[in-house]
């Protein structure tokens, strides 16, 4: 037998050389795909908190732009709080607009309403118990968006200390702090937490132009322009972004007196006698509050006045090319004697010098006539150079004395009803009595017929409806709109404005609406405009609207569409029962989404922009 062939053994794996040789390889790549790992696993938790990042301040910018652009005033300073609301939670100091190293603050007032800002059935708040007074004041809030220490954005709302005519929809606010242990009763919920990981927050002011003015000039802008930037670290890596938003606060243009102390309730400050002349505070005689000054001439020099502001542009900072009208009430008391100034006596004259001559804008004289009395006024344009500015009350003799009061210097056109911090819905800018004062906002009745004074054009109606102008006192003027059925079908009265609304923008239509008797308004009233070159976009509508004798105001109110193709058009609808009638009157059509008292250019301090009765008007909002 033949021996088998030994079996030839077979090694298997690695030898220790080769294992020495291939581990440090195996290692290095098991180490590049962890660290690859990781770095995936860092720039997907970086791109993630950037995403994130972007989103919550893209969020706190639109809060703050929504906010301000119901703005009635942006401040420079909140003034002493109560206590736990104040400036690090206690002592009730201040906030302001500005502080050295830090970011800024952004404060401003909104008037306080009964329902949230953008339900349409909500109602402006007043100052006073009992019903709701239009002719008071109206109860504004302040809201204060600040960085804390630790670098996050809160919303602190602070509403003033008093009675109102109604429950306030906007809470006081306090930090979570207070707000966990026994907090005082105006301290209702927590202060907003907006963002955080901010590492600055910057405020810039604009003007009515659009140009940049200083924080210390905040009551004088019609604008915000708001910047964010955070910051925080994310896997190793610093993840950053910087966001900016403008809000234009809606019709925050405003009536300011920029005469300061214009009625002289407590002194004669700032007013300096010229010519040897004396000017004195007095009590016999006052348009305005109770007191006025008494301007006494010289024997030795016709040139009697006060002035008002230095040999600079200082007092009133006064814009080249804008125009401007100065007014002010006087009475004669002993008629002046002597030769006169020129034809500078008893008037107003404003001064500008365009830095080599002056122009003097001279208004009406009134009658040198033991108790006369009158008020001068001038409107005009500044020059577009202007290093100087100043006020002058004229008596202009040698003998005799006039009082003046109620001084007024404005920039918004027209000769207004005098107004300053004490009168209702105005506010001292600064000392009362001592400073400039500011109204409130102006806004535009875009209805240009909106209290058929004249007649009722504009207005159309169905082959089903029946119109009228009827005459008769009423809540705006003295005639108002009648709609009735006139046959079986759909009856109603439309009217278009004249201008196509800008698209995705809040408006509001408000007008009175009453009956014969107790009568319900099944079809819809409609508040829209054509979408598309086609019919149609509702911004509000309301249907089932009951009517008595006694006028109701009804308010519609919402967002354009998209691509508007007409003017905001109203339908008013008539009852289902043939013959019966529906009035209407008092149509205040606004941009924005608040509801105002009916103005319209025959009220005070508005002014139609055209024909008077059929055109559109601007004046205070209130």
């Amino acid at each position: 037998m033949r021996n088998m062939p030994a079996t030839k053994r077979i090694s298997s794996g690695f030898t220790l050389v080769e294992m020495l040789i291939i581990a440090p390889i195996v290692i290095l790549f098991i180490g590049g795909f962890v660290s690859l790992l990781v770095a995936l696993t860092g720039d997907s938790l970086k791109r993630h908190a950037q995403n994130i990042m972007t989103y919550e301040t893209q969020a706190a910018l639109e809060d703050i732009e929504t906010n301000a652009a119901k703005a009635t005033s942006f401040l420079m300073t909140t003034g002493t709080l109560q206590d736990k609301q104040g400036k690090g939670d206690t002592g009730g100091t201040a906030f302001t607009n500005t502080s050295s190293g830090a970011p800024d603050t952004l404060i401003f007032t909104s008037p306080a309403t009964t329902k949230n800002p953008y339900d349409a059935t909500r109602g402006l708040v007043y100052t006073g118990s009992g019903t709701c007074d239009s002719t008071k004041p109206v109860y504004a809030y302040t809201s204060v968006y600040f960085v804390n220490s630790s670098g996050t954005i809160y919303k602190r709302t602070i509403l003033p200390t008093g009675s109102t005519c109604a429950t306030p929809y906007q809470q006081g606010s306090c930090s979570e702090a207070i707000m966990s242990s026994s907090p005082p009763a105006y301290c209702q919920v927590k202060d907003e937490q907006l963002l955080s990981d901010v590492t600055d927050f910057s405020v810039q002011y604009l003007d009515s132009s659009g140009a940049s003015i200083a924080s210390s000039n905040a009551t004088e802008a019609k604008a915000v322009n708001i910047s964010i930037s955070t910051s925080k670290s994310v896997a190793g890596k610093v993840v950053s972004y910087t966001g900016s938003s403008q809000s234009a606060a809606q019709g925050l243009a405003r009536i300011t007196n920029l005469a300061t102390n214009p009625s002289f309730e407590n002194n004669t400050t700032g007013w300096n006698a010229l010519g040897g002349s004396t000017f004195t505070q007095d009590a016999s005689w006052s348009v305005t509050g109770s007191k006025s000054a008494l301007l006494t001439a010289s024997s030795g020099s016709n040139d009697s006045a006060a002035q008002l502001g230095g040999y600079d542009n200082a007092t009133f900072a006064i814009q080249p090319n804008t125009t401007y009208t100065l007014s002010a009430y006087g009475k004669i008391v002993s008629p002046g004697t002597g030769t006169p100034i020129g034809n500078g006596s008893r008037q107003v004259t404003f001064w500008v010098n365009n830095g080599s001559t002056y122009t003097v804008y001279r208004g009406n004289q009134i009658e040198n006539t033991a108790g006369a009395t009158g008020r001068s006024s001038v409107t005009f344009t500044t020059p577009s150079t202007i290093t100087q500015s100043f006020i002058r009350l004229y008596f202009g003799y040698t003998g005799g004395s006039m009082q003046w009061d109620g001084v007024m210097l404005s920039s918004s056109g027209g000769t207004y009803t005098y107004a300053d911090g004490n009168s209702n819905n105005w506010a001292w800018n600064g000392t009362a009595n001592n400073s400039t004062s500011t109204g409130p906002p102006l806004t535009t009745n875009l209805h240009t017929n909106p209290s058929f004074e004249s007649n009722i054009s504009g207005w159309g109606q169905s082959a089903y409806a029946s119109t009228a102008r009827v005459t008769g006192s009423t809540l705006a003027g003295n005639a108002y709109f009648r709609i009735s059925r006139s046959a079986a079908g759909d009856a109603y009265a439309y009217y278009t404005a004249p201008t196509v609304p800008p698209p995705n923008s809040a408006y509001t239509l408000s007008f009175w609406a009453w009956a014969d008797a107790n009568v319900t308004v099944t079809d819809p009233l409609m508040f829209r405009t054509n979408n598309d070159g086609a019919c149609c976009a509702n911004i509000a509508t309301k249907s089932g609207q009951t009517l008595t004798t006694a006028p109701t105001k009804i308010t519609l109110s919402g967002i354009t569409g998209s691509n508007p193709t007409s003017g905001l058009q109203i339908i008013l609808r008539a009852t289902p029962t043939i013959g019966q009638n529906v009035y209407y009157d008092g149509f205040m059509m606004v941009e924005g989404s608040s509801s105002y008292n009916y103005a319209d250019g025959s009220s005070a301090n508005w002014a139609w922009s055209g024909t008077a009765n059929n055109s559109t008007s601007t004046g205070p909002a209130f």
